[in-house]
């Protein structure tokens, strides 16, 4: 009887995926797709919040990759707060983004945040906005 070298490849590499899977190291993050998340605009030390536009490029959106709370700021209007399981676990493209440091604000025509301890701050052009850190997410 003789088995394929494929067939034997299979079975070992199914063996090494159920072996990672069942010690916490697979392959692929299974945390979140960040499926909302269009590019990165600047994250916290060590990872506590992440900034970036949304999808549609009309709203910024931060979250804390530790359980997905996310917060959500369209151009005019008020922010939405609300956990967002996709959005937990650091997309690969967050590890490149700038890091925004104690005391320093980020600008755009619209939006603006500032980083003050672990929290950002951010507000858009009618002054409504959030802020977001590593306890809690606060809207105004």
């Amino acid at each position: 009887m003789t088995t394929s070298r494929l067939h034997i490849k299979l079975v070992c590499s199914l063996a090494l995926v159920l072996m990672a899977a069942a010690t916490g190291t697979a392959f692929a993050s299974s945390q979140g797709n960040h499926s909302d998340i269009g590019r990165i605009l600047f994250r916290l030390k060590a990872n506590a919040v992440i900034c970036a536009m949304g999808r549609d490029s009309k709203t910024l959106v931060c979250f804390r990759p530790a359980n997905g709370a996310t917060a959500r700021l369209p151009r005019k209007g008020v922010a939405t707060a609300k956990i967002v399981a996709a959005n937990r676990g650091i997309p690969a493209r967050a590890k490149t983004a700038p890091v925004l440091l104690k005391g320093h604000t980020y600008r755009t025509s619209v939006y603006r945040c500032t980083v003050k301890k672990n929290d950002a701050r951010c507000t858009n052009s009618a002054n409504h906005g959030f802020q977001i850190g590593k306890d809690a997410v606060y809207r105004f």
